[in-house]
């Protein structure tokens, strides 16, 4: 599934027997932006960061409108 995935994309950055003291922030960095900027069929190829940016405008939205309704 989508969890053995991501590990074979991490795997393409980080192969098993990495010495992460090695590894530098930064480049940990690069990898996570590259994850996260991948296109993923479970998503309709969306990407995650794409995906999170209208959630979070939709939960800001939702929180809005409850307020303006009268909610907490």
């Amino acid at each position: 599934g989508t969890n053995e995935n991501i590990n074979k994309m991490i795997r393409r950055f980080l192969p098993k027997g990495t010495d992460f003291r090695k590894v530098t922030a930064a480049y940990i960095q690069r990898v996570e932006t590259w994850i996260n900027n991948y296109p993923r069929e479970i998503l309709g190829f969306e990407r995650l960061c794409q995906v999170k940016c209208v959630i979070n405008f939709l939960g800001i939205g939702l929180q809005r409108i409850y307020r303006l309704e009268g909610g907490a």
